[in-house]
């Protein structure tokens, strides 16, 4: 891309124009383009793209050496391998990941070589074709390591379905339920199976809007009064959220990770997970293990293995649900839809959750729930009207604007900041802080703002995932915000900061990402 780039500017120098220095009729090839970048560099008295890196980007361009088993412990990596986020990868994953790390080291024969090193040896698993896709599958590998993780879940979930437990008596259970009467004829069906004697690992599938949360909730107070810890986890901040919102102790399970470091859960702990689509095989695994372990203990799984999909490798929605479906583990379904009221919404949402999108769409289009314009720009801009005129009717905290990109959500989320600037609500200027592009943000008064990061201070923690206004933009680049009844000030090192992985603390919560919001409640939802 820097070559293309650096080829159409020469293309507008008329003093060294690239059309001079090569038959029009020749294809423009990256072995043409670097001989056009090293000859346009040498007209300046530069030696070539590396002394341009160097000076431009300020970068020490030597590279330390790296050793092979350097690049094999690269790619088994848990965080940053090849298993990191792919459960499965080929062979093109393989020499990306190289390539990646090479940075200029080696060559293309030496990329090849370090890749296939890689393939041959004992960190990666050939695996067998999946059934009735070999004629379109490349072959898969897994590494050792991910592999072996794997035969641990399945070998905690088997224990966990043979293990058994006693259940709540069914007195207190309908006593629960007596205090519910707006639960429909599924949810007291499902409460009465959650709780009834049998397997120590559950499920309850349940597609988003179904009326999970009140249904869980019947039953975990059911297991709290029959005298058994109750602990609700998930995989993201929002989801965590929306646990406790219903009466539950609940954290993450980064967080349940740390905890058992220092010691491990009470005998006959019930462990709630939910939104499971979210949740990977490492994090499977955490919960498992601890469940495994611990006396008495039982594990409830709860969502839609179709919903969504975890951000880190792997995932045991699908297995749940057939552990389910074959009647290994109690696994009641919810069956109606109890949050799209227009019959016209409901048969979309069928349609889409049984892959038929193009009718879904035009399900939506007809009835003004979905739009296209006429350019990208006048959807984003009539998207952002949209969005402002539903903050103004409903609050922000009551509206959620979507997108799949970090870039998307950003563009978006200027396009209704310009708005509420302009109707005055939110402030001029403000603090800077990086954002997920190469473009710093600005956060003022009246601002909507999303913590990528856990902060704290006296008054305690605010989790990754947390939503706040600003009430102040300070001139040392501190934020002064309210989240919820709590004001917080956050400082200048923490609004510029970065987390480990080079991505900032804040951003805009007038738009997030699906991923982001995975678990979440709202009013009025905008998808880009």
């Amino acid at each position: 891309e820097e070559y293309e780039s650096a080829a159409e500017r020469m293309r507008a120098n008329d003093a060294a124009s690239l059309a001079t220095r090569r038959p029009k009729d020749r294809q423009l090839t990256p072995t043409l383009l670097a001989e056009a970048w090293e000859a346009e560099a040498r007209t300046v008295g530069l030696e070539g793209p590396r002394q341009v890196e160097s000076l431009v980007a300020g970068r020490n361009v030597a590279r330390s050496p790296i050793g092979r088993e350097d690049v094999f412990a690269h790619l088994v990596d848990p965080d940053a391998g090849v298993c990191a986020r792919r459960a499965r990868f080929t062979e093109a994953h393989v020499y990306e990941a190289v390539c990646a790390l090479s940075d200029g080291r080696w060559d293309a024969a030496e990329v090849a070589e370090l890749a296939e090193a890689f393939l041959d040896s004992p960190h990666a698993v050939r695996l067998a074709p999946a059934v009735g896709a070999e004629w379109c599958e490349s072959a898969r590998w897994s590494t050792a390591e991910h592999r072996a993780l794997e035969d641990q879940v399945l070998g905690r979930l088997e224990h966990l379905a043979r293990r058994g437990d006693d259940g709540v008596h069914p007195d207190v259970v309908e006593a629960c339920l007596g205090r519910e009467p707006a639960l429909g004829d599924d949810q007291v069906e499902a409460v009465r199976e959650l709780c009834a004697p049998g397997p120590a690992l559950r499920a309850m599938i349940a597609p988003a809007g179904h009326g999970k949360t009140t249904t869980v909730h019947a039953a975990a107070v059911a297991q709290g009064e029959a005298g058994r810890p109750v602990l609700g986890l998930a995989a993201t901040n929002k989801a965590v959220e929306e646990l406790r919102a219903m009466g539950l102790e609940a954290m993450t399970i980064a967080r349940l990770r740390i905890q058992l470091a220092d010691g491990g859960l009470a005998p006959g702990t019930l462990l709630v997970v939910d939104e499971v689509s979210k949740v990977s095989t490492s994090d499977a695994a955490v919960v498992l293990d601890a469940a495994a372990v611990t006396p008495g203990a039982g594990v409830w799984f709860l969502g839609d293995p179709r919903q969504g999909t975890p951000v880190a490798a792997g995932g045991i929605a699908a297995e749940v649900a057939r552990m389910g479906a074959d009647g290994i583990i109690p696994a009641p379904e919810l069956t109606e839809n109890r949050r799209q009221r227009d019959e016209a919404d409901r048969a979309a949402l069928v349609d889409l959750r049984e892959g038929r999108a193009a009718e879904s769409q035009a399900v939506r289009a007809s009835h003004g729930w979905e739009h296209e314009h006429e350019s990208p720009e006048a959807t984003r801009d009539a998207m952002a009207d949209a969005v402002v005129a539903d903050v103004e009717r409903l609050g922000p905290e009551a509206v959620v604007t979507l997108a799949v990109s970090h870039d998307d959500c950003e563009d978006i989320a200027d396009r209704i900041r310009r708005r509420l600037i302009a109707a005055g609500e939110i402030a001029e200027g403000g603090t800077r802080g990086p954002g997920w592009g190469l473009a710093e943000r600005t956060y003022a008064a009246g601002d909507w703002v999303l913590l990528h990061a856990r902060f704290r201070d006296a008054g305690g923690a605010l989790q990754n995932g947390s939503v706040g206004t600003v009430i102040a933009a300070g001139d040392d680049g501190a934020l002064r915000l309210r989240f919820e009844e709590r004001e917080v000030l956050l400082p200048a090192s923490f609004v510029a900061g970065l987390r480990d992985d080079a991505t900032p603390n804040l951003s805009h919560a007038w738009a997030r990402t699906v991923d982001g919001a995975q678990g979440g409640t709202w009013e009025a939802a905008h998808l880009l």
